[in-house]
């Protein structure tokens, strides 16, 4: 059954309650998003990861702590960002700029 890869979390069972306390079976299912990610080695393999652990992932990747891999999705966002930044001239205050 899917999984998310780092916490592990999958679908449990429950009960749907109705207004007359009638209860019925359900599947709670975690909110997964498979990603290609990159791993230490070098190696990119597809995982599945679960809403919240992806949030906390980007979250440490933008802050700058080491992980055990990084979403590929994140990698090209900061080289996209990285070239954006690069390319607009440093301009001084008080400094014309033509164009």
């Amino acid at each position: 059954m899917a999984s998310c890869f780092v916490c592990h979390k999958s679908a449990m069972k429950g009960f749907k309650v109705s207004h007359s306390d009638i209860k019925t079976r359900r599947f709670f299912k975690p909110n997964l998003h498979v990603l290609k990610v990159k791993f230490l080695d070098g190696e990119i393999k597809k995982v599945a990861l679960c809403s919240k652990c992806h949030k906390k992932i980007s979250n440490d990747f933008a802050v700058g702590k080491r992980q055990n891999f990084v979403p590929l999705s994140l990698l090209n966002h900061q080289r996209i960002m990285g070239k954006v930044a690069a390319s607009k001239p440093e301009v001084k205050p008080g400094e014309v700029v033509n164009g």
